[in-house]
């Protein structure tokens, strides 16, 4: 396979991973929060709470890709499916 001179082709390909789309999200979501932060509640009080969300949702998506590359890798895969059936909830 050669590689493709135009940048379409590059970043149809580069969107065809999930794994990628969450890493642009993560970053994408990362900046306004960031912003927001900065922010001074004595400015803007709901700024403040917008930031804490939007900080939650990058965080959730940053555990999902840090959960993938734990996946990827023989050793550590099975420990994490150990892990997860040892921390499941059964109800009563």
């Amino acid at each position: 396979m050669e590689d493709s001179q135009n940048l379409w082709p590059k970043l149809i390909s580069y969107a065809s991973d999930v794994y990628n789309c969450i890493d642009v999200v993560t970053i994408v979501t990362y900046i306004p929060g960031l912003v927001l932060r900065c922010i001074p509640v004595t400015v803007c009080a709901t700024c403040f709470y917008a930031a804490r969300i939007i900080f939650a949702f990058n965080y959730m998506f940053f555990c999902l890709r840090f959960l993938n590359m734990f996946d990827l890798h023989p050793q550590l895969g099975p420990k994490l499916v150990m892990i997860g059936k040892m921390v499941r909830y059964y109800p009563l």
